[in-house]
């Protein structure tokens, strides 16, 4: 495969990712970086030049979606395009759709360590990307970076009908490169230290802190003692 080839199988990879060229150029704008999504919506699509000559990612656009997207030097010349679809794995399972009614793609994702729910836990960071206890396949559109963790305690199950819930056991899919808002499912590690928490992003009168899904358990306040590791975008419970 050329690598103008392997760049126009990598763009689709993308697309497939993010759901189509808008949302790849908005999570790029968010980043400082301004890609137009026309161009390579025809890049994708084998739109040609006036000169009859197919479009082709080059070097400039290249290195703007690896910037934009925070995949890091020479992403777009290294092969990614073999995801494993789900109806190749379960025949007998339903097919999973994206947001644009496209089959979802399953990727695997590193299983490190379990974090503590309800307190502060230990969570291994020395790892590589593509390396840790197991591998799990992520059925969500996620860089690189993804990475699954264990549920270990109860400070995220929810008493209430009908809230969102991840009891102990639960496994959350971490996507470090997400934008982060308020509501949102974070894993928070405390600066300086190996320990880290799954909790709710929420603020109050100013000021932001970690609330878990159970009452009996009480908000951390966050006031510099921690950063946001990534967010939480899906979770799987094991019968």
């Amino acid at each position: 495969m050329s690598r103008k080839q392997l760049r126009t199988e990598n763009l689709i990879v993308l697309f497939e990712r993010y759901d189509g060229a808008t949302e790849l150029a908005r999570e790029c704008l968010r980043n400082g970086v301004k890609i137009d999504p026309v161009t390579i919506g025809q890049i994708k699509n084998g739109t040609p030049l006036p000169s009859g000559n197919p479009r082709g990612v080059g070097d400039k656009l290249a290195e703007k979606l690896e910037r934009g997207l925070n995949l890091g030097d020479r992403w777009m010349d290294t092969d990614h395009s073999s995801p494993v679809e789900i109806s190749e794995l379960h025949g007998n399972i339903s097919q999973l759709t994206n947001k644009s009614g496209k089959p979802a793609i399953l990727r695997e994702v590193p299983l490190i360590s379990s974090i503590q729910a309800g307190e502060w836990g230990d969570v291994v960071d020395n790892y590589n990307v593509g390396e840790g206890v197991e591998m799990m396949l992520c059925p969500v559109n996620h860089s690189e970076n993804t990475f699954a963790l264990m549920v270990d305690g109860d400070s995220m199950t929810s008493p209430y009908p009908g809230q969102k819930s991840y009891p102990h056991g639960t496994i959350i899919y971490v996507d470090p490169m997400r934008q982060i808002e308020l509501g949102d499912r974070v894993v928070a590690k405390v600066n300086q230290d190996n320990k880290a928490t799954f909790k709710v992003l929420a603020e109050d009168a100013g000021q932001r802190f970690l609330k878990p899904l159970n009452p009996q358990y009480k908000n951390i306040e966050i006031n510099g003692n921690c950063r946001i590791v990534g967010k939480v975008i899906g979770a799987f419970t094991p019968e």
